[in-house]
């Protein structure tokens, strides 16, 4: 299971039924749990989003789940998928780089098994 972060906003109309939030809490967390998908936390917040919801959910390294959209679904700013979640270490090398590590340092540290091949 990958864990991941959902930042997310609500609609004008979504905030206007503000007061049914915890019926359309259950009826989204039914429906994370047939998609496999666990809520672990759901933040009220201030700022530029509403809520931080805290999932975790299956990845490609641990078997997948079929998604046709974002959960929740929002009917004026519907979410998409944009990339997967990158795989441990799937950018290390690149950022080592972009920080100065020199190839050869890089290739040490990986020899060493201090950082792994993505």
């Amino acid at each position: 299971m990958g864990t991941y972060i959902l930042l997310v906003n609500s609609t004008d109309q979504g905030a206007k039924g503000v007061r049914e939030i915890p019926n359309r809490q259950q009826a989204s967390r039914d429906t994370a749990a047939k998609l496999g998908i666990v809520r672990k936390n759901v933040y009220m917040t201030f700022g530029p989003y509403d809520f931080v919801q805290i999932i975790e959910a299956p990845d490609d390294e641990a078997g997948s789940v079929l998604m046709h959209n974002v959960i929740p679904r929002l009917s004026d700013t519907p979410g998409k998928l944009r990339m997967p979640a990158p795989a441990l270490g799937q950018h290390t090398q690149e950022i080592l780089r972009a920080i100065g590590y020199s190839a050869d340092r890089i290739a040490a540290l990986t020899a060493e098994g201090v950082l792994r091949d993505a």
